[in-house]
C-alpha cells in the first residue's frame, strides 16, 4: 500500500534545517539528504516515476535555498548537488499513445511509427495548472520517448503505470542453465507494448547503473573549489576543507 501519510522530501529537509540551526547555528551544522527514489525507480525502468522524484528533489532544493536566504544564512551556507552514478537515461522524442494503442500487439511496426523524433516530435501533454511544480496528469496522450542504454528483456508502453511500480523482467520459465536468467519481460508490465531486448547481463532483471560523468552544482562559501572535472573522491576531501576539517 501506498505511504499516503509520509511527508515529502523538501518537508524533511526543511524540518531538518530548522532543528539544526536552532540547535547549532553558532558552531555550524552539516546536514545531506538523499533523494534515493530517483535511482530506485530508475532500475526497474519506471520513469514517470523517477522523473516525479526529479521534480520533487529540484523543488527541495529550491525551497532549501529559500529557507536559507528567509533565515539570513545563504551567504555563509555552502549547498552542493550532485550524483553518486547515472542511469544511461534519455530523451529522444515523443510518444502518441493514442495511436500507439490503436494497433494490436502484433503490429509491432506500427506502434513504432508511434514515436515521433526530430521535426516529428512534439510537446508532450504535461500540465501544472496549480503551480505545485508537478504534472496535474501524468496519464496523458502525448508522452515522453524515453529508456536507458542498459536494461532487461521487457515490453514498453510509454505510458505510466498506475497500478505502481514496474517490474520490467521475470525469470525465466524455459532456461535450462544453472544460474538466473532473466530473459522474459513481465507479462503484466506493459503487456500492450513493443517488445525490446535486454542490452545487458541475464541475470539483471533490471536496469543497472552506467560510467557516465555526473554535474557538481554548488554555491555559496567555497563553491569554486567545486568547478571543473574532477574524480569523486575528491568531492569528500574538498568538504571538508570547507569544514575547516583539513585538506
Amino acid at each position: 500500500l501506498p505511504a499516503l501519510d509520509q511527508p515529502n522530501l523538501d518537508e524533511m529537509v526543511l524540518k531538518g534545517l530548522e532543528v539544526l540551526d536552532k540547535r547549532y547555528r553558532k558552531e555550524g551544522w552539516f546536514m545531506m539528504a538523499e533523494a534515493a527514489s530517483i535511482d530506485g525507480m530508475m532500475h526497474p525502468l519506471d520513469y514517470d516515476r523517477a522523473l516525479a522524484d526529479l521534480l520533487e528533489l529540484d523543488n527541495t532544493i529550491g525551497k532549501t535555498k529559500e529557507w536559507l536566504k528567509r533565515n539570513k544564512l545563504d551567504e555563509d551556507t555552502l549547498v552542493i548537488v550532485t550524483a553518486d552514478h547515472g542511469h544511461s537515461f534519455d530523451v529522444y522524442g515523443s510518444v502518441d499513445t493514442q495511436y500507439f494503442n490503436s494497433f494490436s500487439d502484433s503490429e509491432q511496426l506500427e506502434k513504432k511509427n508511434s514515436i515521433g523524433t526530430y521535426e516529428n516530435s512534439g510537446w508532450p501533454s504535461y500540465v501544472d495548472a496549480n503551480g505545485d511544480g508537478f504534472p496535474d496528469n501524468w496519464d496523458v496522450r502525448y508522452t515522453l520517448a524515453a529508456g536507458t542504454a542498459a536494461m532487461p528483456t521487457h515490453r514498453e508502453d510509454f505510458q505510466v503505470n498506475i497500478n505502481g511500480t514496474r517490474v520490467p523482467a521475470i525469470l525465466s520459465t524455459t532456461s535450462h542453465h544453472h544460474y538466473e536468467v532473466y530473459e522474459e519481460a513481465h507479462p503484466k508490465d506493459a503487456p500492450h507494448g513493443i517488445n525490446k531486448s535486454g542490452t545487458q547481463s541475464v541475470n539483471d532483471g533490471v536496469g543497472v547503473h552506467s560510467l557516465q560523468d555526473v554535474p557538481v552544482f554548488a554555491s555559496g562559501p567555497g563553491s569554486n573549489l567545486f568547478a571543473g572535472v574532477q574524480d569523486n573522491t575528491e568531492i569528500f576531501h574538498k568538504i571538508a576543507e570547507v569544514l575547516g576539517l583539513g585538506n
